[in-house]
């Protein structure tokens, strides 16, 4: 496993996480959470396209449904998760 998925897997695991917090409330949450997230180097090597690259990761997670995260791994094949 390479060092970019590694980082991918833990801010995927982060956001699931926030994600679950929302979904374990006691209080309906009058608001819906979409998570982009981008990996460097493979997702960009600067700020511009680790920032762009995380941009689209969210409107993809958005484009999805509500409370999704998205992670742009940088292999084109990263997946968008709901958390129910």
């Amino acid at each position: 496993m390479s060092d970019e998925t590694e980082l991918a897997a833990v801010a995927e695991a982060k956001g699931k996480g926030i994600l679950n917090i929302l979904a374990n409330s006691e209080i309906t949450p009058h608001f819906t959470v979409s998570i982009g997230v981008a990996a460097y180097p493979a997702a960009g090597k600067d700020y511009e396209s680790l920032y762009l690259a995380a941009d689209r990761a969210m409107y993809v997670a958005k484009k999805s449904g509500k409370n999704r995260i998205h992670v742009d791994d940088g292999t084109g094949t990263a997946v968008t998760e709901k958390q129910d």
